[in-house]
């Protein structure tokens, strides 16, 4: 019986022991979502344990003691959260609502041949928000779902840029491993049982997008026709440039590419034997791909005939120009400006004609069957008796004289009105020729009025440099100077002194890095960069020198502010003709932008700039 009442004791206690152990403990758990979805694979920490969200989303963290106050928060540092932690004080119960709320974002980089690209439009596909890249090229979208994909735009005025698709992973990518030189700056080499190095690419970054952008190129469709007919092997000509001419094809069509965006263009069509009713269009500012005609002049013509036989010397109206029909009785009106309205007629004051005219409601195309005839001819005199005919045909001889008079003095009035309009005519396509040449002109004068003021102010400067080096020099010789007297001037007991160790020259104070400025642009020749041309730095007493790149681009970096210096190209043969020679900065106080430099090309007494207006 002791031994049973001994068990039994042993037993509560036991069953106590395990009570109380499970008693004081609970369960934590909640959702993590973002934009109202579960998102798989993200840690949460509770008293520096982790547990991973499932597919759903959820977490539960089990044996949470009770009457204590744990803090859970979000472990992935890549995404932001809301709230940023939770804390329970004197939890007691189990809890399954310590949700969270996460959150990426998208950010990036727009540059243009490695320049900063500003007041881009960056937009992301699931909202209509836009966000403008800052003076360095740089764009931030917040509150960006996980687990999801997104297409990622950017457009600015005057260049192209493809977009980018973007998924922004709760679980962190695997790392790569390849065989692939990798920049040491991103990756680290790993030696193998063999001895084989392998490169470790870092760590993609899904939520960094950057884009580079390239200058809009746009073409332009050129069509040449005669009426309903294409004009093969007419020659085109762009900015009055002769050295590049273009043809059209069997269609009578042209297409001109690579034409850079806002660029003005004057394009000219020409064709022996050929008179375009307009030759010389122009594309002001040119935005999109575009499409432009040409139309020639169309001919007229057609046949008069008396009696069905050919009648020559007369005069035939179409608007108001007139011609005379050759021995074949044949006229032709060429070079007629086309889509227009016009009539057509046999003029004689002696005989009749049918059709009296012939109406055109819009001339679409050249016309080749625009035929009159006499109403009265011999065959209507062919029954009467032979004297009749006689007198007929006698009559018929004092008509065609009288008609070839009155013919031979139309046609007088008219020579004298077709010079006239031809002298008109050549003086408006003269015009029209020095208008382009002035355009042209007047462009290459102002580069020479820019060049001349900067090499003027180039050489100020340098003269001023050369005063401030005497001043220096002159200041340095007399401190010299003094330095000798008072050396001379010292007492031998302070010379028997025991001499100190000299301090050490502080370095100067290097200017911070957002302080350091910077200089860049372009050397151009036409609309196209120039590569290795060598750019001379000049900032007293030191020189410095640069290349363009491939692309005809140089940036001269880690300039002070408030500083003078002086850019130039050094010249040869090829930089002969650069414009402007040199550019002066003045107390430089800001990094300076497309700093240019233009070849002026000389040809056929027409000058042309490869200078890209923007």
């Amino acid at each position: 019986m002791k031994k049973i009442l001994i068990m039994s004791f042993l037993a509560c206690i036991c069953c106590g022991l395990t009570t109380n152990s499970y008693a004081g403990e609970i369960s934590v758990g909640g959702k993590i979502t973002s934009l109202n979805k579960g998102v798989k694979g993200i840690q949460v920490s509770i008293d520096n344990r982790i547990y991973e969200t499932d597919d759903n989303g959820c977490y539960t963290a089990e044996h949470i003691q009770t009457d204590t106050a744990p803090v859970i928060k979000i472990e992935t540092k890549k995404f932001g959260s809301s709230p940023n932690f939770i804390k329970i004080a004197n939890i007691n119960e189990n809890m399954n609502n310590a949700d969270f709320v996460v959150y990426g974002e998208i950010s990036g980089q727009v540059t243009y041949n490695g320049i900063p690209l500003n007041n881009a439009i960056v937009k992301i596909n699931d909202r209509n928000q836009e966000y403008i890249t800052d003076q360095n090229g740089n764009y931030r979208i917040l509150n960006v779902g996980l687990n999801q994909e997104y297409t990622v735009t950017v457009s600015s005025k005057g260049y192209t840029i493809e977009p980018k698709k973007t998924i922004l992973n709760s679980v962190k990518p695997a790392v790569e491993v390849s065989t692939e030189t990798v920049d040491t700056a991103k990756a680290s080499s790993k030696k193998t049982k063999n001895n084989e190095e392998f490169a470790v690419s870092e760590e993609k970054e899904d939520n960094i997008l950057n884009f580079e952008a390239e200058v809009s190129k746009y073409s332009v469709t050129i069509t040449v026709m005669k009426g309903l007919m294409p004009l093969e092997n007419t020659e085109i000509t762009v900015n009055n440039d002769k050295k590049n001419k273009y043809k059209t094809d069997k269609d009578g069509i042209c297409k001109i590419e690579n034409l850079i965006y806002d660029g003005k263009y004057i394009i000219r069509a020409e064709k022996k034997g050929v008179v375009f009713a307009k030759r010389i269009q122009t594309i002001e500012k040119l935005n999109r791909d575009e499409k432009i005609g040409f139309e020639a002049f169309l001919d007229v013509s057609g046949n008069v005939s008396i009696d069905n036989e050919p009648f020559a010397n007369v005069i035939v109206e179409c608007g108001d120009r007139k011609v005379k029909t050759d021995k074949n009785g044949t006229y032709i009106f060429k070079n007629v400006e086309p889509n227009k309205p016009y009539e057509i007629k046999a003029v004689s004051s002696i005989f009749s004609f049918e059709p009296i005219q012939i109406p055109i409601k819009s001339l679409k195309s050249s016309i080749a069957e625009n035929n009159f005839k006499t109403v009265t001819g011999v065959k209507n005199a062919e029954n009467e008796s032979l004297e009749k005919k006689a007198l007929f045909l006698q009559e018929k001889k004092i008509k065609l004289n009288a008609q070839k008079k009155e013919t031979a003095r139309i046609e007088k009035e008219e020579k004298i009105k077709q010079k006239a309009v031809d002298a008109e005519t050549k003086k408006l396509q003269a015009e029209e020729d020095l208008k382009v040449k002035e355009e042209v002109r007047q462009e290459q004068e102002r580069i020479k009025e820019k060049q001349l003021l900067e090499e003027r102010q180039f050489a100020e400067y340098m003269a001023t440099l050369e005063e401030e080096k005497e001043k220096a020099k002159n200041a340095a010789e007399d401190k010299i100077v003094k330095k000798l007297k008072g050396e001379q001037q010292a007492q031998p007991a302070e010379e028997a002194k025991e001499e100190k160790p000299v301090a050490e020259p502080v370095a100067a104070e290097q200017p911070a890095e957002e302080e350091l400025l910077s200089i860049q642009g372009r050397v151009m020749e036409n609309k196209d960069g120039v590569a290795d041309v060598q750019i001379m730095l000049i900032m007293p007493p030191e020189t410095k020198k640069y290349s363009t790149d491939k692309n005809g681009f140089y940036k001269i970096t880690g300039l002070e502010k408030n500083k003078n210096y002086v850019i130039t190209v050094l010249a040869d043969t090829k930089t002969a003709n650069l414009s402007p020679k040199s550019r002066i900065y003045k107390d430089l106080s800001t990094s300076m932008k497309n700093q240019n430099f233009y070849y002026v090309i000389e040809n056929n007494n027409e000058e042309s700039t490869g200078e890209e207006k923007k």
